[in-house]
C-alpha cells in the first residue's frame, strides 16, 4: 500500500464510531483512532499493546488489499491484560512492512460505553459489593448473605447492573471484574465469625452467561481451593439475563462447581427465563423465588403457585428462599405456605442509619442549629462525629471506597484503612436507655403506621392516643417526646 493510501486510511477511520487500532506484525502499535482513545482512555499509544498474532504464510494473500477474519486479540492496557473480540485485517504494504488493522467488535454504542466504564472501574478500583442477609423466618438466624456486584462511575454513582453487565459479561474483560469481586469477598470471609456469619453461606450473584464461560469455572474453583472453604461455605446465585442455549452444557459447568464445594442457587425463579426446566436439568441446591410473587401474596392464585414451588423444592430436597419480604404479614404468609427462609427489607434494613438519621439528627436538629459556642450544640456534634467515625471504621472492609472518602473528609485526609477495627468493649453502653428507646421507637413507628392506614396526616392533631403497655411507669419521662412525634409537629424553618 502506498503512503498516500495509508494516509487516506488514517483519515477515513479517525472519526469512525468503532475503535480501530493499527499495529505492525511484531505487535507494536502504530496508530489508534479517536474512538479507541475514548474507550481505552488514552492518547499515548505506548500504553496499549497487542500480543503478536502468528499467521501462516499460506493464509496471506498479497494480492488482496485486506484479508479479514474474526479472532480474539490479547490486549495489554497499562497494568491490565485481557482478550477482546475483534475483526482483524491484514493490510499488505508495498512501500513498507505489512501491518494489522484491528476493529473492536461490539453490538452497540452502549456496549462500547460499557466497555469504557468497565475498564475505568477495574483500573481505579471502583468495584464494590452490596450485601443482603437471608434469615430463617422462624428462628431469625442468619442462613446466608447475598453479595451483589456494584460498579461505580467517575462520580461515585452506582451504574445500574442491567445497563452495563449484559453488555460486558460475554467479554473476557469481565473476568477481571469477577476476580476483583472475589478479592472483596476475602475481606468478608476474614471477619465472618466476628460479624455473626460463622454458619452462613456467602453467595456471589453471577449471571448464567458467566457460568457458561469455561474461564469463570476455573476462577471460582481456584478461589475455593485458595481459601480452603468447607462445603457450602461459598455459593453462587445464578441469574438469568438470557435464555440458556444449552442447559446440558450449563449443567456440566455447574456440576463441576458444585463438586468443588460451591453451593448453587437459582436466583429470580419464576421471572424471565428461569423455569421448571432449569430445576430439572441443573444441579441446584437452592431456589430463590422472585420478589414479584411475594408482592402478590394476597392473590390466591399467586399463593397457590408459591405453595406448588415449595412442594417441588421439598420433593427434590432443595432449599427455598423467598425474596422481597417487606412486611410482617408477608413473612407470616410465607411461613404458612411453607417457605422457611426469607430475604428482604423487613429482616435486613438499615436500622442503625435509620435510627441515627430519624432519631438523633432529625429529632434533635434544634441542637445542631444552635450556635457552635453553645455546649449543647458542641455535645451534639461531638456525639455525631464519634458515631460516624466508628461506623466508617466498621464499614471500611464492606464498602472501602465510600468509607475512605467520608472518613478522610471527617479526619483531614487520614485514611480509615490505617485504623484499628472498632472494639465494642471501649464503648459506653447504657442498656436501660437503649431498651427504653427501642420501645419508644416501636410505639412511634407503629402509631405512624396506623395514621397512614387511616389516612391521618402526621401534621393533623390527634384527640388522644392510647398506649397499652405493662409496667409503663418509666414511659412517663418519654411522653412529651412521643406526643411531639405523633400528635402534632410544628413546621421547622428547614421543612
Amino acid at each position: 500500500m502506498k503512503n498516500e493510501h495509508l494516509d487516506y486510511l488514517f483519515r477515513s477511520l479517525k472519526h469512525h464510531p468503532s475503535p480501530y487500532i493499527i499495529y505492525d506484525l511484531d505487535g507494536s502499535i502504530r496508530w489508534i483512532n479517536l474512538a479507541a482513545e475514548y474507550i481505552f482512555r488514552t492518547e499515548d499509544i505506548s500504553e496499549i499493546g497487542i500480543k503478536k498474532i502468528n499467521l501462516e504464510e499460506n493464509e496471506i494473500s498479497k494480492d488482496l488489499i485486506a484479508q479479514s477474519y474474526s479472532t480474539p486479540v490479547e490486549v495489554r492496557l497499562r497494568e491490565i491484560e485481557f482478550f477482546m473480540k475483534t475483526r482483524v485485517h491484514l493490510i499488505p504494504s508495498e512501500s513498507s512492512k505489512d501491518f494489522m488493522l484491528v476493529e473492536v467488535l461490539c453490538n452497540s454504542r452502549l456496549g462500547l460505553e460499557s466497555l469504557r466504564q468497565t475498564i475505568s472501574c477495574i483500573e481505579y478500583d471502583r468495584i464494590d459489593l452490596a450485601y443482603q442477609k437471608q434469615y430463617d423466618l422462624k428462628t431469625g438466624q442468619i442462613t446466608g448473605v447475598e453479595a451483589l456486584l456494584r460498579l461505580r462511575d467517575e462520580e461515585g454513582q452506582i451504574i445500574p447492573n442491567d445497563v452495563i453487565i449484559p453488555e460486558i459479561e460475554g467479554e473476557s474483560l469481565f473476568s477481571l471484574v469477577v476476580k476483583s469481586s472475589l478479592e472483596k469477598l476475602k475481606e468478608i470471609f476474614a471477619i465472618k465469625s466476628e460479624i455473626g456469619l460463622e454458619n452462613a453461606t456467602i453467595y456471589l450473584n453471577v449471571s448464567a452467561h458467566t457460568i457458561m464461560h469455561p474461564e469463570f469455572s476455573s476462577i471460582f474453583s481456584n478461589f475455593v481451593d485458595e481459601m480452603g472453604f468447607k462445603k457450602n461455605e461459598f455459593g453462587l446465585e445464578v441469574t438469568e439475563t438470557a435464555e440458556l442455549s444449552s442447559t446440558e452444557q450449563a449443567g456440566l459447568y455447574l456440576q463441576r462447581l458444585k463438586d468443588s464445594g460451591i453451593k448453587i442457587a437459582l436466583d429470580d425463579f419464576g421471572a424471565g427465563y428461569a423455569s421448571l426446566r432449569y430445576v430439572k436439568d441443573l444441579p441446584l441446591d437452592v431456589i430463590k423465588l422472585d420478589k414479584h410473587f411475594t408482592n402478590g401474596l394476597d392473590d390466591k392464585t399467586t399463593a397457590k403457585l408459591i405453595g406448588f414451588v415449595v412442594e417441588v423444592c421439598n420433593s427434590l430436597s432443595l432449599e427455598m428462599i423467598g425474596e422481597g419480604i417487606e412486611t410482617e404479614e408477608q413473612k407470616k404468609q410465607m411461613l404458612e405456605i411453607g417457605c422457611a427462609i426469607g430475604q428482604g427489607y423487613l429482616m435486613h434494613k438499615p436500622e442503625f442509619i435509620e435510627t441515627l438519621n430519624n432519631w438523633y439528627i432529625r429529632r434533635y436538629r434544634n441542637r445542631f442549629w444552635d450556635k457552635t459556642t453553645n455546649k449543647n450544640a458542641r455535645d451534639a456534634y461531638d456525639t455525631l462525629y464519634t458515631v460516624l467515625n466508628i461506623l466508617l471504621r466498621f464499614s471500611a472492609p464492606l464498602i472501602p471506597l465510600i468509607s475512605e472518602k467520608l472518613y478522610m473528609n471527617l479526619n483531614s485526609g487520614h485514611s480509615v484503612h490505617l485504623e484499628d477495627w472498632p472494639d465494642v468493649s471501649n464503648l459506653v453502653e447504657d442498656k436501660e436507655l437503649i431498651m427504653n428507646m427501642d420501645v419508644v421507637r416501636k410505639i412511634v413507628s407503629t402509631s405512624l403506621s396506623i395514621r397512614k392506614k387511616n389516612k391521618i396526616r402526621v401534621r393533623q392533631p390527634l384527640h388522644q392516643l392510647v398506649i397499652n403497655i405493662d409496667k409503663n411507669e418509666w414511659l412517663n419521662s418519654y411522653i412529651e417526646l412521643i406526643k411531639d412525634c405523633l400528635l402534632y409537629t410544628s413546621p421547622s424553618p428547614r421543612d
